[in-house]
């Protein structure tokens, strides 16, 4: 289930070595923070984001679908969960189809 993954996801902590780290002109740790805030405002709205939102985490989606491939270890691990939760919560908002 999507909330138990986002739990998953709160508890594990941000990659060692990642703070600061730019990937192909992405800063994880800009992205971290931008998509998990967009996902918190989802969650605690019952799975709801304005359309504004929606965007912006459209964007972030784009950069971790970017960047994830780039990253080894445990900062795939963390980036990979973070874009596949990012990816679930644009579909159940039906904006994934205009993600890519």
């Amino acid at each position: 289930m999507i909330e138990d993954t986002w739990q998953e996801h709160l508890e594990a902590p941000f990659p060692t070595g990642c703070a600061g780290e730019v990937v192909d002109g992405v800063d994880l740790s800009a992205l971290d923070a931008d998509a998990s805030g967009f996902l918190t405002s989802f969650f605690a709205s019952r799975h709801k984001l304005s359309q504004s939102a929606a965007l912006e985490l459209r964007t972030c989606f784009k950069d971790l679908h970017k960047v994830t491939p780039l990253l080894g270890g445990e900062a795939q691990v963390y980036f990979s969960r973070l874009r596949n939760l990012t990816e679930a919560v644009l579909e159940t908002l039906g904006v994934l189809r205009r993600a890519t």
